[in-house]
């Protein structure tokens, strides 16, 4: 009869602090993500606001200025990932027909802000992922 070689799991020492860790973790993970929705949502209000209350100034370029703080901020992060920032070769066309349709969507979300009272406008476009 040949001879089987037992295997055993390790626990470690701590299994109740290892635990308390990881569930201690998961809910600041919790905690850290409803602190950016709060913080993105705060920022898209006074974004609308601004908008709305900048009459002198066009959409269109109200979207532009939008677009260029968008590029300096997220630039470093782009250039420190390593990886090129037009993206894979497969995938330029659909990542470019996405960046057309979204400049096209926030420059119509603006021209909406623009034209419509602000609570209309806000309602409006918040229900359209559900159209």
């Amino acid at each position: 009869m040949p001879f089987k070689k037992k295997s055993y799991q390790i626990q470690p020492k701590n299994l109740k602090s290892t635990e308390s860790n990881s569930s201690k973790l998961r809910k600041l993970s919790v905690f850290k993500g409803l602190i950016f929705a709060m913080l993105s949502a705060t920022s898209y209000s006074l974004t609308t606001v601004f908008v709305k209350e900048m009459k002198n100034l066009d959409p269109g370029q109200l979207s532009f200025y939008r677009f260029i703080a968008v590029f300096a901020i997220s630039m470093p992060d782009a250039i420190k990932c390593g990886e090129n920032i037009l993206g894979p070769k497969d995938l330029r066309l659909l990542l470019l027909i996405r960046s057309i349709l979204g400049t096209t969507g926030n420059y119509l979300s603006y021209v909406a802000y623009h034209y419509l009272p602000l609570g209309d406008a806000a309602t409006i476009l918040a229900t359209l992922p559900s159209l």
